[in-house]
């Protein structure tokens, strides 16, 4: 199973099972981490749930070349 490492505001770090199929915030939330509310359960419509991917895993992570979604485009414009 994955595994997803989260980096904590105190410089600690917490690593998780990362079942597939589930959102970074979906896990991030069922792990109750720090500044990860989730309020909008994932509908893209409140920016409560900010991650940052270390650029060694970008072409991972990230579609096509970096691209982001309309739906992300349009969040990161509020």
């Amino acid at each position: 199973m994955p595994h997803i490492h989260f980096f904590q505001i105190d410089g600690t770090t917490i690593t998780v099972d990362a079942p597939i199929g589930l959102s970074v915030m979906e896990i991030g939330v069922k792990h109750s981490m720090d500044k990860i509310d989730g309020a909008c359960g994932g509908s893209l419509a409140c920016a409560t749930c900010h991650v940052y991917v270390h650029p060694d895993w970008w072409d991972k992570v990230l579609p096509d070349e970096g691209d982001v979604s309309e739906e992300e485009e349009d969040m990161l414009d509020l």
